[in-house]
């Protein structure tokens, strides 16, 4: 798949990936959850989910995730780090379904 890159905040995938890590009614809605660092990311990949989305920081090789077969997308850092809900970002989310 093809690497895509995001650099307005006013993008829908972004806004979706922000409200799905805000807002569990919207998870429920969606049927989808946000994993957001590597950890995270990991787990989900472990537990057999296939993710929907990945975003990376542009900092980050997007090469690695090419071969989930999800859509890659590349943000600044800015805006990763305003997506991000944790202290230290890893620049990395995926949008996984809820099981």
């Amino acid at each position: 798949m093809p690497v895509t890159r995001i650099t307005s905040a006013q993008n829908a995938l972004y806004k979706q990936v922000k409200r799905l890590i805000a807002d569990r009614g919207f998870r429920r809605e969606r049927g989808e959850f946000a994993a957001e660092g590597k950890r995270l990311f990991a787990d989900a990949l472990a537990s057999g989910l296939a993710p929907r989305a990945v975003l990376l920081d542009e900092r980050l090789d997007p090469v690695e995730y090419e071969p989930l077969g999800a859509p890659v997308y590349v943000l600044p850092q800015a805006m990763m780090t305003a997506l991000s809900d944790t202290k230290t970002p890893q620049g990395v989310a995926g949008v996984f379904p809820i099981p």
